[in-house]
């Protein structure tokens, strides 16, 4: 060999040692990234999830008087099944196995040269990245977004005053809009209360007038969520009625900022703070909606798992406990992207609003991307689905038992057939979730 060798030494497992040369060594860092791609998007969402096994090739060379050695070596590695250890010229020792190697050796020279693929044993302690549930990711955003509404309010009234300065007139004319927006906020749905634990809760409220404001426009708009609430069962359906009572809301103060110059600005500011605030609400309200599914599907999935039938072969009825879930039906995948489709659009017109007339935006995107991330994340744990052709009619049971599903699965298949008209007597071509996965 025409240049000096590094010396490498590896361990057997009764201690015997062997002292190759090393000609040269090779490693780096592999990241272990997962990458989730949508249709019709560019690029791809990153999800680092740690380093890979550090895989460290080298070449080592028994020559001489260590010839014969590598014969020994060689049988070590046919024969152990121990963790190996070798002593690294840079990274010191390193425990774990050899993936592969290649022997060339020639007697005549007294020359082996092995190429070894070592791949280092033993996870780290690294903690996966923990990600906010969406109700949690979604009512933070909400919180920050509050205060920032109020903060804006209370600076537009500040400038109302500055601008008004010597007309006192106006600025009492801009207070009085204001007040009467709040009465009509008070007045909206007042027959339904506002539970102790709703989002408005959440927030301490000052008692001055844009406080005042802010406090009963969330609450007037809170107050359709309650109201609805027994369309939770249906959460597609509660979503969709929510929806569109919010945006009647908004439609009812069209022409509240109509009037003089101190009235059209206060009206304005009304109106402002009621788009951000209904956009607020459907928010919140789809990810509770979204995290009690979820839970209700955890709950049936787990119900599924446990045996139909007795000892003795006698059927057990068993459903799932959900009795403190108001989400009673599980959504479909078309259902979860329509209910997340209403809701990005309420928050892009919240995002627009709010760049237009000088509020920070953030809190609205981190509530779109909060449910977003949270639909996809459903979307890429749920099971795969595969599409059966019946010859003949059946009960949806018998199908999941032919297929290899749990008995109770038929409850779930319902979910991704809704155009089935009786699931005792299904028929056609049905979409299933695959055994393997179920």
């Amino acid at each position: 060999m025409s240049k000096e060798l590094l010396t490498l030494a590896f361990y057997d497992d009764n201690g015997n040692r062997f002292e190759p040369g090393v000609e040269f060594t090779e490693d780096g860092i592999d990241n272990a990234l997962v990458q989730h791609e949508y249709p019709y998007s560019n690029g791809a969402d990153l999800e680092p999830m740690g380093l890979k096994a550090r895989v460290v090739s080298l070449r080592v060379h028994f020559i001489g008087e260590q010839y014969e050695q590598h014969k020994v070596f060689l049988e070590w590695l046919e024969q152990s099944n121990a963790a190996r250890k070798f002593v690294h010229p840079v990274y010191g020792l390193l425990i774990g196995d050899i993936a592969k190697s290649l022997c060339r050796h020639d007697d005549t020279l007294q020359h082996a040269a092995i190429d070894i693929t070592f791949v280092e044993n033993g996870a780290t302690t690294a903690l996966p990245v923990q990600k906010l549930a969406v109700t949690d990711a979604v009512n933070n955003a909400a919180v920050t977004g509050a205060n920032n509404r109020l903060s804006w309010l209370q600076n537009a009234l500040n400038n109302a005053q500055k601008t008004y300065a010597s007309a006192k007139a106006r600025i009492s004319a801009y207070q009085n809009k204001i007040a009467t927006a709040s009465a009509r906020f008070t007045a909206t749905m007042s027959a339904v209360s506002n539970p102790a634990t709703s989002f408005t809760s959440l927030l301490n409220w000052a008692t001055s007038v844009p406080a005042t404001l802010a406090l009963s426009c969330a609450q007037a708009a809170e107050r359709y969520s309650v109201a609805y609430k027994t369309l939770k069962s249906t959460p597609a359906n509660f979503i969709g009625k929510l929806d569109s009572s919010l945006r009647a809301l908004e439609k009812s103060f069209s022409g509240f900022g109509s009037g003089d110059a101190a009235t059209t600005a206060a009206g304005t500011a009304v109106q402002i703070i009621l788009k951000l605030t209904c956009a607020e609400t459907l928010a919140v309200a789809t990810a509770d909606v979204f995290s009690q599914e979820q839970t209700l599907r955890a709950t049936i999935k787990t119900a599924e798992s446990v045996s139909p039938v007795d000892a003795a072969g006698n059927f057990v009825p068993q459903e799932a406990d959900s009795s403190d879930l108001e989400v009673t039906a599980l959504m479909s995948a078309d259902e979860l992207e329509n209910t997340l489709a209403l809701a990005r659009k309420y928050l892009q017109e919240a995002i627009d609003c709010a760049r237009a007339n000088g509020l920070d935006p953030q809190s609205y995107k981190d509530m779109a991307l909060a449910l977003e991330n949270h639909v996809n994340t459903i979307k890429l744990e749920r099971e795969t689905i595969k599409r059966v052709t019946l010859d003949q009619a059946m009960p949806l049971h018998l199908i999941c038992l032919r297929h290899g599903l749990p008995y109770r699965a038929a409850e779930r298949l319902m979910t991704l057939n809704p155009t089935m008209q009786n699931p005792n007597e299904a028929a056609g071509t049905l979409n299933i979730y695959e055994a393997s996965n179920g």
